[in-house]
């Protein structure tokens, strides 16, 4: 049984949408884009010896976005809902798949920006208000907000399908 704070089920859920529409086989670009570019781009920067600036800036805007994304999975289960109830809707197998996944890939996303906005308020801590962020934790935090990014984008990209396909 898992702690009641365990979110290893939600990032499981979430890399288990990295599938070929098709084949329903691993989509091996999915890992490159969502988890190699990241973490490259992070190491990158870090060994260059870059810094980030203006950390309590960037948290603020961070824990407003990851409220944002909240708010989006909030309103998930009203969509999941109306599948269940609307007779129009009976049936359409690949919507239901698509709110599944948006679900799993929302919930995701309000944890990377809960880790992300975690490791700001590190930063900041580690930091006065006149010092840049060390290289090494600029390269984390590069890594996790270009992850958040690219995680937000995918979430976009499967509530774009649902909508397109719940208008046919």
């Amino acid at each position: 049984m898992s702690s009641k704070w365990a979110v290893g089920e939600i990032v499981r859920e979430h890399y288990s949408t990295f599938v070929d529409a098709e084949t329903r086989k691993p989509h091996l670009a999915d890992y490159l884009g969502m988890v190699v570019v990241p973490a490259g781009a992070g190491v990158a920067l870090g060994l260059r010896g870059a810094h980030i600036e203006g950390i309590g800036d960037i948290l603020a805007g961070v824990a407003v976005f990851t409220g944002g994304l909240f708010v989006m999975l909030i309103q998930v289960f009203p969509l999941a809902q109306r599948l269940s109830d609307d007779p129009r809707l009976a049936g359409q197998r690949r919507i239901a798949e698509l709110v599944d996944e948006l679900e799993k890939n929302l919930s995701y996303a309000v944890v990377i920006g809960l880790v992300t906005v975690g490791l700001l308020m590190a930063a900041a801590a580690m930091t006065s208000t006149k010092d840049k962020v060390s290289p090494a934790m600029t390269g984390a935090l590069v890594a996790v907000l270009l992850h958040l990014l690219l995680t937000t984008f995918m979430t976009l990209k499967r509530l774009r399908a649902v909508y397109v396909r719940m208008r046919m």
